[in-house]
């Protein structure tokens, strides 16, 4: 489950300032029992009875078909101080990227940087890696 991956991330993470309240899945084994102390409180198409004024919303839902989740987060949106996704692109690494909107077409790009491609960043870690070695 991606929401529990979120959870322990976040629980690591307590200087971000968020906590878990509950979960929500279509899953209706998984509906009133816990996952690492936080329950799962209901179905997705439910999410009206979980919101609070003042809440920021995580979405975790790799799996959920794109139409369905742009319906979901615009419906959220109006309901929320914020509303963030975890994009279904696990295992592309990201250590140094950007993202560019083009809002006639709501196409969102994710932009991925090699800085190693770079000579001079190149002779930078090199020399790094060395000093770092002889200190350690």
């Amino acid at each position: 489950m991606t929401g529990e991956l979120v959870q322990k991330t976040l629980s690591k993470e307590k200087n971000m300032g968020y906590e878990v309240v509950g979960y929500l899945d279509d899953d209706a084994r998984k509906i009133k029992k816990n996952i690492i102390n936080v329950k799962v409180l209901g179905k997705i198409s439910e999410v009206d009875k979980y919101l609070v004024k003042g809440m920021e919303v995580i979405l975790a839902i790799p799996g959920m078909k794109a139409e369905k989740l742009v319906r979901l987060v615009n419906h959220m949106q109006k309901k929320v101080v914020k509303v963030s996704f975890i994009p279904d692109l696990f295992g592309i690494p990201f250590f140094e990227g950007d993202m560019d909107f083009f809002f006639e077409n709501h196409l969102l790009v994710l932009n991925i940087r090699n800085n190693l491609k770079n000579w001079g960043n190149k002779i930078l870690k090199k020399i790094f890696d060395i000093v770092l070695f002889f200190f350690l």
